[in-house]
């Protein structure tokens, strides 16, 4: 019915909304509307640039055995230090086996101790067990202190959530969640904000990583999932313009190309998205 093409705003809110207006002035009916998706580089641009990124509080459970590599290893520094360095990071007992076997129980003293210590340099905190995906309920027991010694508002990411892999990958994942937050937060807030006051009342959802939709208060609490909206919507698209279910996407000069796959002789290259 009605398609706009901006180019993307400093402050990237601004360029939706402008493309939204655009889309009601070629005759669009706010009531007609059933469905908005948004694809959003709010959370990649917060993390490549630095800007607008919460500090995060990080709580590892793994101790006595999984202190030899603390949290944050091999980030770049100036990464680390907005996030709010290594003084809010502890390391402290729990955490499971592989089989869900006890490496040593949640101490809850020296959970609320860390949490205290922190209280006033973070917005968000992370929570990594040990095998958390095998039991996630040392985890869960850390967000229900955080409630109790910091507060609700302030979001908790448990690991257990975000990724089923080893200790490292998902402990980065978790801080990297919990640290982009308020980021997602502010700009789906602008976006619901600016459909209500076009009388849109369609549901919100949001493009994710795998090119699916979630809902918005779902992206409001794994923003994490969103990093790689843009290209995979991209993708999506590219899918429904080519009707090519089954292929590979090749890095070009100018952009990437859907083509078919094998076995023909002659590849035929889809358009470029």
């Amino acid at each position: 019915m009605a398609k706009e093409k901006s180019p993307t705003t400093e402050d990237v809110t601004s360029g939706i909304v402008g493309a939204l207006d655009e889309l009601l002035a070629a005759g669009v009916d706010p009531e007609s509307v059933e469905m908005v998706s948004l694809t959003t580089t709010h959370t990649t641009n917060a993390i490549i640039e630095r800007q607008g990124l919460d500090r995060v509080g990080v709580l590892r459970l793994a101790r006595p055995t999984g202190t030899t590599i603390p949290p944050m290893t091999g980030w770049p520094s100036d990464l680390k230090e907005t996030l709010g360095g290594t003084d809010n990071v502890a390391m402290l007992h729990g955490g499971y086996e592989f089989d869900g076997s006890t490496i040593s129980p949640l101490n809850e003293t020296q959970v609320r101790e860390a949490l205290r210590s922190m209280a006033d340099s973070v917005d968000a905190i992370a929570v990594t067990g040990a095998f958390s995906p095998a039991r996630a309920d040392q985890e869960e027991r850390v967000a229900e202190i955080v409630t109790d010694e910091l507060s609700e508002e302030v979001p908790v990411t448990l690991s257990a959530e975000i990724a089923s892999i080893s200790l490292l990958e998902r402990e980065n994942s978790a801080i990297l969640n919990a640290a982009v937050c308020s980021v997602v937060r502010r700009a789906i807030g602008a976006v619901q904000e600016a459909l209500a006051d076009r009388k849109i009342e369609a549901r919100l959802f949001i493009v994710q990583n795998d090119g699916s939709v979630m809902d918005a208060d779902y992206a409001e609490r794994y923003p994490i999932f969103t990093v790689a909206s843009g290209p995979a919507a991209s993708i999506r698209g590219a899918v429904f313009l080519s009707g090519i279910e089954n292929g590979v996407v090749r890095r070009r000069r100018a952009g990437y190309s859907v083509l078919s796959p094998p076995p023909r002789s002659c590849i035929w290259r889809g358009p470029t998205v």
